[in-house]
């Protein structure tokens, strides 16, 4: 997100995470049972989430800035941070930013939506529930806000064929249309369901995944992810559509609004090469990985980097380079990867064990129901306030990976759990999937967390009771 704030404010918290360094640094280790170097990179995090949280300096900045003092003040060698900075899944959420820029060059998205339109008609709550689908199954293989993104077009015109055109939020007035604040509220969380489902689908599962493979040598497959992750994304689409429709209750679409949408639809050409190309790779990906859970040559990030390959042969026309370069987030990126070294500087240094045995260390000896469901709530309320991803997970994964290997609780299941709160945030509109929808008028805050608040106590239960049985059932760690 970008804010303009004062040169003072800025300031202010900049020093405050210069004071959080120094006092680590002179902080003598025994008085907290740890080693200098753990305690050192405990609160060169503290100053990064102080940074982060108040944006006083741009997120990846303050990322690659930490993750360079680390080997300055004698936490562990340049070698070992810049080393452990990039791992095969930092490749891995590169590709998955290649499959959004070369799905977004098609016209799969319109076609989908045209599908929809057709089956639904007038119904607003089949048309709700069709647009739902189609974006989460898109978010399944994109990242959760190029879904949204590519979604927006498509309901914006429908909207405006149904005389229902976008109002002034900020002014705190918003178009009054509830089929509009029903479809862009559904987007959205359609979007963070289908991102649930598969590992590929949201950029904070493959980041999750790699650090706690960085850190401890664990890590879920393919397969793993999807067995136990898409029965919750099936739930929470559900959940989301049911509440959305009783809750906000849309007007119906206009029959000239249906009419317009489909004659739109219908004049479309057939696919080009290009789009057949572009679909067939990306499905042949899924079906390799997939497969990589038991033929270990087809690497995830090794058939995400030939698919891109592929994209680009003499005469495909997927897209081009400097489309592949605009498209991908490279802030985000690097991001992960200041994140990822600091989260295995905090493992390698004795203080993700030390936060698990001091501070969390009163769960151990609970059921593993209430460690998972204590540890899903906690990721939850973060990511709510820390609008950003990699920071909430360079905060939350060392540590309650930790915990959960102390308490017995399932790993895989809190893996998967992990990747689920530190990249979705249903509760307040601050995360970048919901600020582009909420950018266009049609809801408020208000209106956002009196139906975020339902699929957020979902995910949550659902972490700590059907999704370790699940582990249990299918013999994973």
């Amino acid at each position: 997100m970008n804010k303009e704030h004062s040169v003072g404010r800025d300031w202010l918290f900049v020093g405050l995470s210069i004071l959080l360094i120094v006092v680590g640094y002179f902080l003598p280790s025994e008085t907290v049972g740890l080693s200098h170097e753990g305690c050192l990179s405990l609160f060169v995090m503290l100053a990064g989430v102080v940074l982060w949280i108040t944006e006083a300096i741009p997120l990846t900045v303050t990322g690659l800035a930490l993750l360079a003092l680390l080997p300055v003040l004698g936490v562990w060698s340049f070698n070992d941070s810049w080393s452990n900075s990039v791992n095969a899944n930092t490749y891995f959420l590169i590709c998955t930013f290649a499959f959004t820029v070369a799905l977004s060059k098609t016209t799969i998205p319109t076609r989908v939506i045209g599908v929809v339109v057709k089956w639904a008609g007038t119904n607003s709550s089949k048309m709700i529930l069709g647009i739902m689908i189609a974006v989460a199954i898109l978010s399944s293989v994109v990242t959760n806000t190029a879904a949204v993104a590519m979604s927006m077009p498509i309901i914006l015109k429908l909207l405006e064929a149904n005389g229902s055109g976008a109002g002034d939020v900020e002014a705190g007035k918003p178009h009054s249309s509830k089929l509009g604040k029903a479809l862009m509220i559904a987007a959205p969380m359609a979007a963070c369901a289908g991102g649930a489902a598969l590992l590929c689908g949201c950029g904070l599962n493959i980041i999750v995944v790699g650090m706690t493979e960085a850190s401890f040598g664990f890590t879920v497959s393919f397969l793993d992810w999807a067995l136990v992750a898409i029965p919750m994304a099936i739930i929470l689409l559900i959940a989301c559509w049911f509440f959305i429709v009783k809750v906000i209750k849309p007007e119906p679409l206009t029959e000239g609004a249906v009419k317009a949408s489909l004659e739109e639809y219908e004049a479309l050409p057939k696919l080009k090469p290009s789009e057949i190309i572009a679909v067939c790779t990306i499905l042949l990906a899924l079906v390799l990985w997939i497969l990589s859970t038991w033929v270990k040559v087809f690497n995830t990030a090794a058939v995400a980097l030939i698919a891109l390959g592929i994209m680009f042969l003499p005469g495909t026309k997927v897209m081009t380079f400097d489309d592949f370069v605009k498209g991908t987030n490279w802030g985000i990126v690097l991001l992960v990867m200041a994140v990822t070294s600091m989260g295995t500087a905090i493992s390698a240094t004795g203080a993700g064990s030390w936060i698990a045995t001091t501070l969390l260390g009163g769960f151990v000896g609970m059921d593993s129901t209430l460690v998972l469901g204590m540890s899903s709530t906690l990721a939850a309320v973060l990511h709510n306030i820390i609008p950003v991803g990699p920071a909430v997970a360079g905060i939350c994964v060392v540590p309650l990976f930790e915990l959960a290997q102390l308490a017995g609780v399932s790993l895989t299941a809190t893996v998967v759990m992990l990747g689920w709160q530190t990249g979705i945030a249903f509760v307040l509109p601050l995360d970048m999937v919901s600020l582009i929808p909420y950018s266009y008028g049609y809801f408020t805050f208000k209106d956002f967390i009196k139906i975020g608040w339902f699929p957020a106590v979902i995910m949550i239960l659902y972490s700590c009771t059907v999704l370790p049985l699940m582990c249990g059932m299918l013999g994973l760690a």
